[in-house]
């Protein structure tokens, strides 16, 4: 975590989409664990 703390304010969008694609991965959908493995592959 102590990365996002170095990573400039003008990323914060990124962040939410990040976090927003972890709230989503807890969901049951059937896209989800296509989402968390393009998420774990562009990391």
């Amino acid at each position: 975590m102590t990365v996002l703390q170095t990573v400039p304010a003008t990323t914060a969008p990124d962040t939410d989409a990040v976090l927003a694609a972890l709230g989503s991965a807890e969901r049951p959908r059937p896209q989800g664990p296509l989402a968390v493995d393009r998420y774990r592959t562009r990391t």
